[in-house]
């Protein structure tokens, strides 16, 4: 008698180094495969991972493993760097691999979509392609701002992201810069709101990638040479940043 193939449950295992894990990652798998599970850990290290995945790989066996995500979200990028590290590396103990996600609280979706939508602005009004574009990201050094600058940057723009400490920034610029083989990123330190003026001067293209709620940019602060704006925030804006002198 033929044995019963055994049927799988698509599974996710979330990997979080921050204290909470997103509710919105989770709600988007929920609905993506409404018949499907979901596992977290929360405050993941490097070290933590591969104790995790190894429980992940090992249990179902290669055929399960296609139904096995995991999922790796933070909102420190380092910190999460650490952990894709680590779990891809774990995954070398077996001769399968489950599938990785990386979205460290939507940075990486969320600045292609940024960007994505300013090129096709760009070409839809006849500007061209990115290349060789003044594009400053403000709030440059988030999840969301370095992402969009490492886009832009490795689309040949010519970007500078701001950033309440400067030599934040410059890590996050000398980074990009390493990245894509030229000087395609600078930094402007924006500690307050006058200093906006002297990002935003010559920019053609702005996106502005700080947290929900703040805004970052006014009317006054926008350059003649600007022909597109783009903001990521998706809640109403109550209130300027207060931005502090402190380093």
């Amino acid at each position: 008698m033929a044995q019963p193939v055994p049927t799988y449950k698509t599974v996710f295992v979330f990997l979080d180094t921050d204290k909470y894990c997103s509710p919105f990652d989770m709600l988007v798998a929920i609905d993506a495969f409404p018949d499907s599970m979901i596992f977290k850990y929360e405050n993941v290290t490097g070290e933590d991972a591969p104790k995790i995945v190894y429980d992940v790989l090992f249990p179902r066996g290669p055929e399960g493993a296609k139904h096995t995500k995991v999922f790796i979200n933070g909102s420190n990028f380092e910190m999460v760097e650490q952990v894709v590290a680590a779990t891809q590396k774990a995954m070398k103990a077996a001769p399968w691999g489950n599938s990785i996600i990386v979205d460290p609280r939507g940075g990486y979706s969320t600045a292609a979509a940024a960007v994505a939508k300013t090129f096709g602005a760009a070409m839809e009004k006849g500007f061209g392609s990115l290349e060789g574009k003044k594009v400053t990201v403000l709030a440059g050094t988030g999840p969301v701002g370095q992402t969009a600058a490492r886009i832009y940057a490795a689309e040949k723009a010519d970007v500078t992201i701001t950033s309440r400490t400067m030599a934040k920034g410059q890590l996050v610029a000398d980074k990009i810069n390493a990245e894509v083989g030229a000087t395609r990123v600078k930094v402007v330190e924006v500690t307050k709101p006058e200093q906006t003026l002297v990002a935003t001067k010559d920019a053609e293209i702005i996106l502005s990638a700080g947290a929900g709620g703040i805004q970052l940019l006014s009317d006054v602060q926008i350059g003649a040479s600007c022909k597109i704006v783009a903001d990521i925030n998706a809640i109403k804006t109550t209130r300027r940043r207060r931005l502090s002198t402190k380093r």
